[in-house]
């Protein structure tokens, strides 16, 4: 009897405490796993004409790129970009008239949106989205922090040929 008891009360304590965990570490472990589901023909028939997936390869961005740069508290300028790119991930220097750095940055597959972490002296660190208008134009806005003169501003660049 004793022992039905203490197993009856193992139970409603791991049923209390441990299954939230499990659940919690079920949900981590497969968080990236897609089941399938089985399609009748006549489900099938609707998706014919959509795509079987989207295109994961990003657009190649990798070159120079230039155009103005419209600080509010420093006025226009001229960015000049030099990209080096692998699959999503951006790098390269950059530099204006009297300054120059690294950057890293990514470029999503949808080629609409690039993202850029300009790296200056004494910890200025400059975070610039932007969205890829056309293949050979990027705009954007960006916001500095720790920057001498520079505080927000705006970019229009082009790629160079």
């Amino acid at each position: 009897m004793k022992s039905k008891i203490g197993f009856a009360l193992l139970a409603v304590l791991f049923v209390m405490f441990a299954s939230d965990r499990i659940e919690r570490f079920a949900s981590l472990r497969f968080a990236g796993v897609a089941w399938a589901q089985d399609a009748s023909d006549a489900d099938q028939a609707d998706t014919d004409d959509v795509s079987s997936g989207p295109d994961v390869t990003p657009p190649d961005v990798q070159g120079t790129w230039s155009g103005p740069i419209v600080d509010d508290s420093a006025g226009t300028n001229t960015l000049t970009l030099d990209i080096f790119q692998n699959h999503r991930k951006l790098k390269g220097t950059w530099s204006v008239p009297g300054g120059s750095g690294k950057f890293k940055g990514k470029i999503n597959s949808a080629a609409t949106a690039a993202r850029f972490t300009f790296k200056g002296e004494h910890k200025c660190v400059v975070i610039a989205p932007g969205m890829l208008v056309s293949a050979t134009e990027i705009q954007g806005t960006y916001k500095a922090k720790h920057c001498i003169g520079i505080t927000s501003g705006s970019f229009d660049l082009m790629q160079q040929p």
